[in-house]
């Protein structure tokens, strides 16, 4: 315990990793576990991108008020095709 408080200030050690201990279950510091974490947060890391991608390509395509740029010109197209029609009787 003095070699701690030597070391970190504090008879417990390092406070920082006391509160990563505390955060995290032990088996994530588990050397043998280390490759499903490693690979689990590199999934997650993929998923948030993709995520991302997925929204901004999405809100891309709607207008401020929610509507679709493509609703918009087919109900224009309809609208138009209504007034020719009109027009001629």
């Amino acid at each position: 315990m003095y070699e701690n408080w030597r070391k970190y200030g504090h008879p417990d050690g390092a406070l920082s990793i006391q509160v990563v201990e505390l955060m995290l279950p032990t088996f994530f510091l588990d050397p043998a576990f280390r490759p499903a974490v490693l690979t689990g947060s590199f999934g997650l890391c993929i998923a948030i991108v993709l995520y991302a991608m997925m929204k901004l390509r999405q809100s891309s395509y709607d207008l401020q008020n929610g509507i679709s740029h493509i609703s918009k010109e087919n109900m224009r197209g309809m609208l138009l095709a209504i007034f020719e029609d009109n027009d001629k009787e």
